[in-house]
C-alpha cells in the first residue's frame, strides 16, 4: 500500500537528488558561499485538545529574490488537515498528505503562516513531521530543514528559537609568550543595512593593556577598560581585515582569564521598527583561555539552545605533550556521568567540501566525539569507498569532565606534522523529556573555523 509516509520518503529522494545537481553546478558553487541556507527557518509546534498548530517563520538572509518559493510540510501520522493561513501574497493548500505555503517572489520574510490538523488516531502520541523548502530563480536550490518532533505526553519547553542574528560575530584567542590576542571577525548577513555598529571587548581580569588595532575603515580606541571597534556601516557580506584586541597575563597563577565581546549597531530598512528591531544587540558567550599551555579558543553566544548543559560558550585547542586537547566549554553545568549528552568535533583535513562526509557543506574526514551516556571518546575517520564512518576502528581516547567543560585528547601524529584543516564543533542533548527534540548547538553557525599550519605548529610546538 502506497501511505503517506512512501510519499514523504519519495518527495525527499527526489529533492535531495535535485539539490546535489543544482550543487554541482556553477550556480550551486556560487550558492554555496552564500549564507546557507539563504534564509531563517522556523517550524513550531504547539498542541491543545487534540489538535497541532505549526507556526511557520521564514525570514531572507541574501539580497537576491527566491523566485518560486514554496515550502512543502507533511502531515504527521494521525492527523488531517484542517485550515491554514498565510500572509497576502502567500498562498496556502493541501492535497491531504501535506500543506505546501507558495509565493512566485520571495525576497523579505514570511511570518505568521500557520496550519492546523486534528489528531484522528488517539493512540499516537508523538508527531514528526520535516520540511522541505524549494526555490527557483538565478541561485535554484533545495533545503531539507530539521526534523521537528512534539510528543503530547512530554512536559512543555518553555524556550522559542531565536533566529540567527543579522551579525555574525567570529571571536578568536590566541596565547603565546604570555599574551593574549582577541581577534574579531565580524560579517553582515542578514537583508537590511547595518549602521553605528560598535564592538567592544573589556579589559580580562588579571591582564594588561597591550594595544587595539583595526584596518580602515574601522577605528580602535581603548578607554581603560574595554577596547572598542567602530565602523559607519558594515557592508553586508563582506570580508573585513580581523579586530585586534592584545592583552599581557599579569597574574599567571590564574587557572583561565575570561572575557566576551558585545556588538551593538542600527539596522535600516523598511521593517526596520516593524518586524525587526530598529537598534539590536549581540553578547558572545564567555571565551575562557587557560594559562597552563600555548591555546587558541573561539568563543559561541549563549542562548542558542534551550538548556546550559550543552550551550556552548567556547571550544578551544591546546598543547599537552604528545596529544592535542580539544576543550568544550558550556554555559551551564554538565552533570553526572549518564546524562545523554554529546560533544563532537568534524575535522576537515584538506578544506574541501566535496571530500569526507558531508557537514554543513564541509567535508569532514575525522569525528572526534565525547559521549557523556557512557563516560568515553573517540575519534573516527571517513572511508571514501565506503562512503561511511570506519566504525569498527574507532580509536579511544583519553577525556575529563569538569563542572562545565569537556576535554578530549587526540594524538598528535593523527594530525600530522604540518597539517592545517577546517573544523565544525556540535553539542547535543538527545534527552526525550521533553515535548520537543532539543536543536543541536553548532559553533561556529555560519562559516567553518580554520587553524593554520602556523597555528598547529605553534600549539603543538613541532
Amino acid at each position: 500500500m502506497f501511505t503517506t509516509n512512501h510519499l514523504f520518503k519519495l518527495k525527499l529522494l527526489v529533492s535531495t537528488l535535485a539539490l546535489l545537481i543544482i550543487l554541482a553546478s556553477p550556480q550551486g558553487r556560487v550558492l554555496a558561499q552564500e549564507p546557507w541556507p539563504p534564509f531563517w527557518f522556523d517550524l513550531i509546534p504547539e498542541y491543545a485538545a487534540g489538535k497541532m498548530t505549526y507556526k511557520v517563520n521564514l525570514y531572507s538572509r541574501v539580497e537576491w529574490p527566491l523566485a518560486n518559493l514554496t515550502i512543502t510540510i507533511p502531515l504527521p501520522e494521525g492527523t488531517r488537515f484542517l485550515e491554514g493561513n498565510a500572509p497576502a501574497g502567500i498562498n496556502v493548500s493541501s492535497d491531504r498528505q501535506s500543506v505546501t505555503f507558495s509565493t512566485a517572489v520571495y525576497d523579505r520574510y514570511i511570518e505568521n503562516a500557520f496550519f492546523t490538523v486534528q489528531v484522528t488516531d488517539p493512540t499516537l502520541t508523538v508527531f514528526t513531521t520535516q520540511a522541505q523548502v524549494n526555490w527557483q530563480g538565478d541561485h535554484p536550490g533545495g533545503y531539507l530543514t530539521e526534523v521537528v518532533s512534539y510528543d503530547t505526553t512530554r512536559p512543555v519547553l518553555n524556550w522559542k528559537p531565536v533566529p540567527n542574528p543579522r551579525l555574525e560575530l567570529g571571536m578568536q584567542a590566541t596565547l603565546a609568550d604570555g599574551v593574549i590576542t582577541y581577534a574579531l571577525y565580524p560579517r553582515a548577513v542578514g537583508r537590511p543595512r547595518m549602521w553605528d555598529l560598535k564592538i567592544t571587548v573589556p579589559l580580562p581580569e588579571g591582564t594588561a593593556f597591550v594595544s587595539a588595532e583595526a584596518a580602515p575603515p574601522f577605528t580602535a580606541s581603548f578607554d581603560g577598560q574595554e577596547a572598542s571597534f567602530f565602523i559607519l556601516e558594515l557592508a553586508r557580506q563582506t570580508e573585513v581585515e580581523p579586530l585586534l584586541f592584545k592583552v599581557s597575563v599579569t597574574n599567571p597563577t590564574r587557572p583561565a582569564i575570561t572575557t566576551r565581546a558585545q556588538a551593538s549597531w542600527k539596522n535600516s530598512s523598511r521593517d526596520a521598527g516593524l518586524v525587526i528591531p530598529a537598534q539590536e544587540e549581540l553578547i558572545s558567550g564567555d571565551l575562557v583561555v587557560q594559562l597552563n599551555s600555548p591555546q587558541q579558543a573561539v568563543a559561541d553566544a549563549r542562548g542558542d539552545v534551550p538548556l546550559p548543559d550543552y550551550d556552548l560558550t567556547s571550544v578551544a585547542f591546546q598543547a599537552n605533550g604528545a596529544t592535542f586537547d580539544i576543550v568544550f566549554n558550556t554555559a551551564g553545568a554538565i552533570g553526572p556521568v549518564g546524562q545523554p549528552l554529546q560533544y563532537t568535533l568534524f575535522i576537515d583535513r584538506d578544506c574541501y567540501g566535496e571530500t569526507g562526509e558531508q557537514v554543513k557543506f564541509r567535508g569532514a574526514e575525522y569525528r572526534v566525539r565525547y559521549n557523556h551516556e557512557t563516560g568515553r571518546a573517540s575519534v573516527v575517520a571517513w572511508n571514501m569507498e565506503q562512503h561511511d564512518w570506519l566504525w569498527n576502528q574507532a580509536t579511544q581516547l583519553d577525556s575529563q569532565v569538569d563542572r562545565q567543560s569537556v576535554l578530549i585528547s587526540v594524538p598528535v601524529q593523527l594530525l600530522g606534522a604540518s597539517a592545517q584543516f577546517c573544523w565544525l564543533a556540535q553539542a547535543s542533548n538527545r534527552t526525550d523529556e521533553f515535548n520537543l527534540t532539543l536543536p543541536r548547538d553548532w559553533l561556529p553557525n555560519g562559516e567553518h573555523w580554520q587553524l593554520t599550519r602556523q597555528e598547529i605548529a605553534a600549539l603543538t610546538r613541532f
